[in-house]
């Protein structure tokens, strides 16, 4: 990213305008800006993305969707951390976050199941051709 911004600079491009500020998490006076808009950094949210509880939410997520062999490692790897550390195991990633900021639809789960099934022929990655938004077996 910064070198797509340092090359549009050399070549006299304008910079895009600012993202616009979202409310709940910024902070701004205009003409009277003494620190950067943001209201919370990554620690703010770490209770709730990172720990034992939003990894066994995630893992509840997992064990309901079909089997590859990516999911099987996250599984035990879950399953290990929990049961080697115990509820002071302080671990996060995308699984966590996702299962926090979505919840099951992050993953393609609705109150009836899977958005899709597996294709066939496709032995893993197979859910990101899934459609997010309907709860039939629907490939993009």
């Amino acid at each position: 990213m910064a070198a797509i911004w340092i090359v549009q600079k050399l070549r006299g491009m304008p910079s895009p305008p600012p993202a616009p500020l979202q409310p709940r998490s910024t902070y701004a006076e205009a003409g009277n800006q003494w620190y950067y808009p943001p209201l919370a950094g990554p620690q703010s949210f770490l209770n709730d993305i990172a720990g034992a509880e939003p990894v066994t939410r995630a893992l509840k997520v997992l064990d309901v969707l079909s089997t590859d062999a990516y999911l099987d490692f996250v599984r035990n790897f879950y399953k290990t951390g929990l049961a080697n550390i115990g509820p002071s195991w302080i671990y996060a990633d995308i699984n966590t976050v996702l299962s926090v900021v979505k919840g099951n639809a992050a993953f393609g789960i609705t109150a009836s199941g899977p958005v899709c099934t597996q294709p066939a022929g496709i032995a893993s990655g197979w859910s990101t051709l899934c459609s997010p938004t309907s709860t039939i077996s629907t490939l993009v």
